[in-house]
């Protein structure tokens, strides 16, 4: 990148909070906070982006081939330097309220190249750098090379088809799981410990835990 990473703040999952991650922050020196819990707005433009940038440019197909890996890396190549360099952004300056109305005010759209050059904090010898390689790229050529990378990869996913459908059953007998586990042999062994008068609901419950969508009545809007 072209400046020093000086911070990271992670969703609160542990795909992002894990040991892996809290060492890396650690040998290099990077701040490393997380979400507040219960905040679900604090990583809102971060959300955005998925789907402004990365969904809308590869939809929502499965792609689980070496072929389209390399197709994604080869957009994700051209996209970077089309979102970096040709796609303005807003940054919200301040927010002023009137009683239950919100107004937002933003600073004037600008790319995140041209923000990066106006910085002053950004060493000079790398705008210089920036600017080289922003006069060797042609916004038409981008986007026509992404195009054609968009059709190669949605032409590959819907010939791959539907993925797999997830297969359902019962663990191995030695699984550690198996005694808690709803099945026909210990069915008697979760309704022994239930209350009298929660025993029927118990069930229900089991009888109908491994129903599909199209098995229940059509007239029952609670599975829907």
């Amino acid at each position: 990148m072209p400046f020093a990473l000086l911070g990271l703040d992670s969703d609160n999952g542990s795909e992002f909070i894990n040991l892996h991650l809290a060492r890396y922050c650690d040998a290099e020196h990077i701040t490393f906070t997380r979400s507040r819990p219960y905040r679900k707005n604090d990583n809102c433009y971060i959300e955005q982006k998925n789907y402004s940038i990365v969904r809308r440019t590869v939809a929502y197909y499965r792609y689980a081939t070496p072929p389209q890996l390399e197709l994604l890396n080869a957009i994700y190549q051209h996209l970077r330097l089309y979102a970096n360099f040709f796609l303005p952004v807003m940054k919200l300056q301040h927010k002023t309220r009137s009683g239950s109305r919100v107004s937002r005010c933003y600073d004037t759209p600008q790319t995140p190249y041209k923000r990066l050059l106006a910085h002053p904090l950004v060493p000079q010898k790398v705008k210089d750098s920036l600017s080289a390689h922003y006069s060797t790229l042609n916004v038409v050529a981008l986007k026509q090379n992404i195009g054609r990378l968009q059709q190669a990869l949605f032409r590959s996913a819907i010939a791959a088809g539907p993925p797999p459908r997830p297969k359902f059953g019962f663990p191995h007998p030695d699984h550690p799981w198996r005694k808690t586990f709803p099945t026909p042999n210990n069915q008697h062994l979760l309704l022994a410990v239930a209350p009298p008068e929660t025993q029927k609901n118990r069930v229900d419950l089991l009888q109908n835990i491994h129903h599909t969508h199209n098995q229940y009545p059509k007239n029952t809007k609670n599975h829907e």
